[in-house]
């Protein structure tokens, strides 16, 4: 996937660097590796040379140049807005997995994105996450005796608003809350949110009123969180008694959570389960489900739907 372009301040750097991101497009990853060795020779202090150099080199199946080059780039972008730490944690180059993604570097990513994001899942990953937690939501709503609409929803994480346009008239009220300025003004054409907000989910959180909402929801937001306890907490001090969280995650049974080579977590039910509990939750539905798809193959998820206990 490219990189939103960051100039390294010398042309004939910023072309190379451009050349071998086509090259790279094109599949010709020894091409794209030779071109960023040229620009970083001219540019030797520039990180997303570096990041894009590891990233060809693990293409080529040099994991140790790809190490080498990630941790070069950690190094010169003390942010990790280049994704080089997390990069790391999914080669098995670090000690261990961050317990959630940097900012800088979840808006990088999805600011590339944006145009194509829509196009990419629901084509190509066969995308399902929306529709599969209203569903999931609609049953909880049976359930808990709660009859939608919501009065004030809010989900995180919005993107482009695939879950925003799929809750329809569940929500009499709904704002979204994402990263990415890029993906916010594709769902501002959307015209199914009443807010939309620029903000890292657990800030945003954290300035809300208290016991503000009825509903909250992410789709596809918890893989960029491995330790799920700080966003539960907020969300929990956002809403109100008897509110509903619902959202998906990837699944898995290897550990709590898991940095998967794709670099996305992935989380066991059981810790996703004791989490809600202690952030002061009861759960409603954990219904195993895929959202999308990986390789030709259905990616393990599930669907989790609790309410705020008194």
């Amino acid at each position: 996937m490219s990189r939103m372009f960051q100039s390294s301040g010398d042309l004939i750097a910023d072309r190379r660097y451009e050349y071998a991101q086509s090259a790279s497009a094109d599949g010709d990853h020894a091409a794209a590796a030779d071109l960023l060795q040229q620009t970083l020779e001219l540019a030797p202090g520039w990180p997303p040379a570096w990041f894009a150099l590891g990233e060809a080199r693990l293409a080529l199946k040099d994991a140790d140049g790809a190490r080498k080059a990630y941790e070069r780039c950690r190094a010169l972008d003390p942010a990790d807005e280049q994704g080089a730490g997390v990069a790391l944690a999914a080669l098995g180059a670090s000690a261990e997995a961050p317990s959630s993604m940097s900012a800088g570097y979840v808006r990088n990513l999805f600011d590339q994105y944006a145009e194509r994001f829509d196009h990419h899942l629901t084509r190509h990953l066969g995308y399902r996450g929306p529709e599969l937690i209203v569903a999931t939501l609609t049953r909880a709503c049976a359930i808990e005796g709660v009859r939608p609409p919501f009065q004030r929803a809010l989900d995180l994480g919005c993107g482009t608003g695939l879950l925003g346009e799929a809750l329809g008239e569940m929500a009499k009220t709904l704002e979204g809350v994402d990263l990415s300025p890029r993906m916010l003004r594709m769902a501002k054409k959307r015209g199914c949110y009443d807010r939309l907000a620029e903000a890292e989910m657990l800030a945003f959180l954290a300035a809300s009123e208290s016991q503000h909402y009825d509903l909250i929801t992410a789709a596809d937001v918890f893989v960029y969180a491995g330790d799920l306890a700080p966003v539960l907490a907020a969300a929990a001090r956002a809403l109100k008694p008897r509110g509903l969280i619902a959202f998906s995650i990837q699944s898995t049974d290897a550990a709590d959570h898991v940095l998967g080579s794709e670099r996305r977590f992935s989380h066991h039910p059981a810790y996703v389960e004791k989490s809600l509990r202690e952030s002061g939750f009861s759960i409603v539905r954990n219904e195993p489900t895929s959202t999308r798809m990986e390789n030709s193959k259905p990616v393990p998820g599930a669907i989790f739907v609790a309410t705020k206990k008194r």
